[in-house]
């Protein structure tokens, strides 16, 4: 019995620094909230959407983190975690005394750590839900080739027309005004690259002749057509055109 006993009160010593460092972890959220409330001058409700919109992008090339008041949200998460951490150690370096109870800092902190992690996973799960919805809505129940159009646009019919139109295998050459170094131009050159595979290559050496050429939001893009290439496909607003040698049609 004096053993149960024991134990019991040793878990019970070990659970008591949780409840003031749960209080301490939410009261500081709060001040968080409405300090950053004030800052930018939001309402609490956009403030929340903001931030849980910010934690988590679906992105093709790259994971990105938002900002709020042109600030990173990491670092307002970090700042009120680090906040709680020091208010924390502070609550029990003038406390020990009186309470006349040593709690390891380290508790306290991994206490913290645990919550804020908690907090952070479950609100980035939250809007991965709502991007997973707004998927679903757009993608669910379609065909592969109705998906890729939902999400590829012009890019996808224009891709489809060529693999219609054009008879044969071609090395092709994309000329366009956007950098494909950079985002989102580097996720269009590699999709309109596969979607036009087989019948013309933009990025791998088919041993085909490099007889096409694809004009993709070009400005006055039938001036870069030379002379001995013909046009095969042109969209009504000239983005997207597809030319090639008058040799390769005979």
């Amino acid at each position: 019995m004096s053993h149960q006993s024991s134990s019991k009160e040793n878990l019970k010593n070990r659970a008591d620094p949780l409840i003031p460092v749960s209080v301490i972890f939410g009261l500081t959220l709060i001040f968080c909230l409405f300090l950053e409330m004030y800052v930018c001058g939001l309402s609490f409700r956009d403030l929340v959407v903001r931030f849980k919109s910010s934690l988590y992008f679906p992105h093709y090339n790259s994971f990105k983190i938002g900002q709020i008041g042109k600030v990173n949200v990491l670092k307002l998460f970090y700042t009120f975690l680090l906040s709680s951490i020091f208010v924390t150690i502070a609550y029990y370096y003038f406390t020990r005394a009186k309470t006349k109870k040593h709690t390891l800092p380290l508790e306290s902190v991994t206490t913290i750590g645990i919550l804020g992690l908690l907090l952070f996973a479950g609100v980035q799960q939250i809007h991965r839900f709502d991007s997973f919805k707004r998927e679903r809505k757009l993608l669910g129940g379609k065909t592969i080739d109705e998906k890729n159009r939902a999400l590829l646009g012009e890019k996808h019919h224009f891709s489809r027309a060529i693999q219609d139109v054009l008879e044969g295998h071609h090395q092709g050459t994309l000329v366009t005004d956007f950098d494909l170094r950079k985002s989102p131009y580097t996720f269009y050159h590699r999709a309109l690259s596969y979607h036009l595979y087989p019948k013309i290559s933009l990025r791998l050496d088919n041993g085909s002749p490099n007889d096409t050429i694809v004009l993709f939001y070009k400005k006055d893009p039938l001036q870069h057509v030379p002379e001995n290439y013909k046009v095969l496909l042109l969209s009504e607003d000239h983005n997207y055109v597809l030319a090639i040698k008058k040799q390769s049609l005979k």
